[in-house]
């Protein structure tokens, strides 16, 4: 990690790494997008409109919002799912690819914009899931005050460990978040699990008074803890289907597979000749 300086116990990418603009997120990035098996981000790859549309009953279940604004809304697909379960929601994006990409009758809620400038009005509920790790660290403040003048609860997601992909300019611990949204008086509902969006996620509610800093450190140390026991059962579930292909690609199976293949093909016949023989018996007892 030779861009990364430690911070807190954890790690942030340094400050003078420059942010993506909106051209690096063309056809190429979408069509890579999905390092843990889900493929391609698009409308033909049925795993992220089925994931979306879980996002969006979990969101109308447990918040029951008005009116939604999604920032950072790539290709649209929670604004979508939000609509198409009744509620006003809106969506914009950095990327004019990504918008060109939103679904017809929705484009027209879904506009070009960066997340320090693209909320012109207020917002029941501003959710902003995974993008702020995109930004470079002024950019992201920005947005993070943008979001709290704009709305009284923020549904928010950050990953505080994937340095892997190189639009991940700014990834910080969940600390850093919680400090920067505890500035403008916004505490994190710890009754809301919002496990169903990512491990990191948290839903942020304006309060009277800032958290304390001690409150923060013990919710911080609690979305750590979760993180964690998601990325060791995807290194367990990806060593899982390691051991599976191994096993299914050795000579020892090919050859039970074989053998198994071959005797489902056997056994039928001889059960027909078995049958065959039982029903001439009986016409000869006859």
């Amino acid at each position: 990690m030779d861009d990364a300086v430690a911070r807190d116990g954890c790690y942030s990418a340094s400050t003078d790494v420059k942010a993506a603009s909106g051209s690096d997120y063309g056809p190429d990035y979408y069509e890579t997008y999905g390092r843990l098996g889900s493929g391609s981000y698009s409308r033909d790859n049925p795993f992220w409109l089925e994931l979306f549309g879980r996002v969006a009953d979990e969101i109308i279940r447990r918040l029951g919002p008005c009116n939604v604004l999604d920032v950072g809304c790539a290709k649209g697909f929670l604004v979508e799912s939000l609509r198409d379960r009744g509620v006003e929601a809106y969506g914009f994006d950095i990327s004019e690819y990504a918008i060109s990409k939103v679904r017809d009758d929705i484009r027209p809620y879904c506009w070009v914009s960066s997340a320090r400038e693209g909320i012109q009005r207020h917002y029941e509920l501003i959710i902003c899931i995974e993008v702020c790790e995109h930004l470079a660290e002024e950019e992201a403040n920005e947005a993070v005050r943008q979001m709290t003048s704009h709305a009284d609860t923020v549904l928010f997601s950050s990953t505080p460990t994937d340095f892997t992909e190189a639009t991940h300019v700014n990834v910080r611990p969940i600390i850093d978040w919680l400090r920067l949204f505890g500035q403008f008086s916004f505490t994190p509902d710890e009754a809301f699990d919002a496990g169903f969006v990512a491990p990191q996620a948290m839903l942020l509610r304006r309060a009277p008074t800032p958290p304390s800093d001690q409150a923060l450190c013990r919710f911080a140390s609690l979305k750590n803890r979760a993180v964690v026991v998601a990325e060791l059962n995807l290194r367990e579930a990806a060593a899982f289907r390691r051991e599976l292909d191994a096993m299914y690609n050795s000579r020892k199976w090919r050859i039970l597979d074989f053998f198994g293949r071959l005797r489902g093909h056997i056994k039928y016949p001889i059960t027909q000749i078995m049958e065959a023989l039982r029903n001439l018996g009986e016409r000869l007892r006859k």
